[in-house]
């Protein structure tokens, strides 16, 4: 998937968790509801590791979390001899500059 078309899923898959989240606020025995927010939580976890894998960190938790396969972003940034040693939010442009901004 390429970068506009990741960023457009993941606005999907957050705006669903945030809408049942607040759904859950006030119906929270509802079952099928806390199944499907731990389903999209899982798929929007793992849709922020692909971006951050492909291009850079969303989010502070992409940022420093490292997975066993791989290190982490901050990880990366900090090893000079293997990698860039430059700290990876600046590989991305500035939010107030709208490039993660995609149009439906």
């Amino acid at each position: 998937m390429d970068k506009e078309g990741l960023l457009r899923k993941i606005d999907s898959v957050s705006f669903m968790l945030t809408d049942l989240c607040l759904y859950l606020d006030t119906h929270p025995d509802d079952g099928r509801a806390a199944e499907a927010f731990r389903h999209y939580r899982k798929e929007r976890k793992a849709l922020m590791e692909e971006f951050e894998t492909k291009f850079y960190p969303l989010t502070l938790d992409c940022c420093c979390e490292a997975r066993p396969d791989s290190p982490s972003a901050l990880d990366r940034a900090l090893d000079k001899k293997n990698g860039d040693g430059i700290f990876c939010w600046g590989k991305g442009s500035e939010p107030w500059k709208g490039e993660a901004y995609v149009e439906l």
